[in-house]
């Protein structure tokens, strides 16, 4: 049995502002059209980045419209760093970008980084459990990332998550109103 779609979200950390516009237009090129795009939140979390892209980080977070098949999954890892290098100078990076998966059960990242809770999707990816949807909100784990356990974070997927309840329900409103109609 199939798991169906999931919702598609890029967490991005950049030193670079002005970067964002052409990275989001290649991002609807692959991936369609953004529906939330959060504000820019500091990221400080961790020092992993700074030799590479400097000490003053900031963050996004992007819901796309289009489900994903979660099948796909380990491609739109691909994808994400074939992006990252486009944009990179002399090997190093001047964006990253998280791809995660947003259910209405949970939130999970994709990594190229082995660990003992993530499980290998295939092709160098593997998946994360970040976050599980339990009794009317988001729970963490102790290896959730410390940004993702943020009330800003936490705040932008909860919309989200409400969104696409929202967009899951569009066919039974529709389908009650033809009802209605007769």
């Amino acid at each position: 049995s199939s798991p169906g779609s999931a919702y598609f979200v890029a967490g991005i950390i950049t030193p670079c502002f002005d970067l964002f516009s052409s990275v989001y237009k290649d991002m609807e090129k692959i991936w369609g059209k953004g529906l939330l795009i959060s504000s820019w939140m500091k990221f400080f979390h961790t020092e992993y980045y700074s030799e590479e892209m400097g000490e003053k980080l900031f963050r996004r977070l992007i819901l796309f419209e289009t489900p994903v098949d979660q099948e796909d999954y380990w491609k739109i890892k691909h994808e994400a760093w074939n992006l990252e290098k486009k944009y990179s100078i002399n090997n190093k990076r001047r964006i990253n970008i998280d791809p995660g998966f947003l259910t209405l059960e949970k939130f999970i990242l994709l990594t190229g980084k082995n660990y003992s809770h993530r499980i290998y999707l295939g092709k160098g990816v593997f998946a994360d459990l970040t976050l599980i949807y339990l009794n009317g909100g988001f729970k963490s784990f102790d290896w959730t990332y410390s940004d993702y356990k943020t009330k800003e974070i936490i705040c932008f997927l909860t919309k989200a998550r409400n969104y696409i309840t929202f967009l899951n329900s569009k066919p039974m409103i529709m389908k009650e109103r033809q009802q209605n109609d007769k």
